[in-house]
């Protein structure tokens, strides 16, 4: 260990495994990443070596391993039914962050696409390495609420949540924040569901508060306005036809400083001897998403 705390053992196995290529030694990319022969490391310390070559924590230090990268495109791929978002930095000094390059700060498909391909987003700023954590605004961003009805997240009745609205890629400002609401059978057959959207931080901004059926289509949409609480209807009717399945859309105008305004909803459902009276979509969603993605 360093006699100072706060300087890295740079001969950890830490460091080894972070390494994207060695200066000595006969494997020269970094095996933890790359894969390779672990018996090609440096393992002598006076040649400012590695204190072991066991990457895969084995016992041995000569097995040829698979490296990460390789594992990700073959028996350890990353899951597909969430996005992601890769944060990156060029703060202009360095061609990175000062301590990573740029082209190394996240993981690229074999042609050179963000990995997952499909399902992933960069961020580009401009922080050093240690800002980055502090990082809010980009955090919040990367962390936004899925735009589609097949990544939306899980949503319970009788719990408040909230969202934020968030430039988009390519800082296209039009957010749709998607959530999705499973009800057990017993409930939908005689009663409706409420949802209500709460926004007293938003700055006379409007949002549209819409709930869809199983496959996307309109149930009802309303838009909410500053300082008032929109609460919208769905009757037992609507619920059996969306099969007991349905989703809360939230949508929104993003700004440099939305995100620091959060929306709120909540979703809850009223037994009723007489079901309440259906309410009809008043065709705002329709208009305004015509050509978005997310339906």
């Amino acid at each position: 260990m360093p006699l100072n705390p706060l300087v890295p053992n740079t001969s950890s196995e830490a460091v080894r495994d972070l390494r994207y290529s060695y200066a000595l030694g006969s494997q020269r990319e970094g095996v933890f990443l790359f894969g390779g022969n672990e018996a090609g490391l440096n393992t002598s310390v006076l040649l400012s070596g590695w204190h072991n070559g066991d990457v895969d924590c084995n016992g041995f230090d000569d097995d040829v391993v698979l490296g990460v990268n390789q594992e990700l495109d073959a028996s350890m791929p990353l899951p597909q039914n969430i996005r992601y978002t890769w944060i990156t930095s060029d703060n202009g000094m360095s061609g990175g962050d000062l301590v990573v390059d740029l082209a190394r700060q996240r993981l690229l498909s074999r042609d050179g696409r963000a990995y997952p391909v499909g399902i992933s987003d960069t961020l580009l700023t401009n922080r050093v390495h240690w800002e980055e954590p502090g990082d809010v605004a980009s955090i919040i961003r990367g962390l936004d609420e899925p735009g589609t009805l097949g990544l939306a997240y899980d949503i319970s009745l009788d719990r408040n949540y909230r969202g934020a609205i968030t430039y988009q890629s390519n800082m296209v400002q039009d957010d749709y924040d998607c959530y999705r609401l499973k009800l057990p059978p017993a409930l939908i057959s005689n009663g409706s569901l409420k949802v209500q959207i709460r926004d007293s931080r938003g700055n006379g901004r409007q949002l549209l508060l819409a709930v869809l059926n199983d496959t996307g289509g309109i149930l009802v949409d309303t838009l909410r306005r500053h300082s008032t609480n929109t609460t919208l209807t769905v009757d037992s009717k609507q619920l059996r036809e969306s099969k007991g399945s349905v989703y809360v859309l939230v949508a929104g105008i993003a700004t440099a400083g939305s995100w620091t305004a959060p929306y709120e909803f909540t979703a809850w459902y009223e037994s009723s001897q007489n079901a309440p009276p259906k309410v009809k979509g008043c065709g705002i969603l329709r208009s305004m998403c015509a050509t978005a993605d997310v339906l």
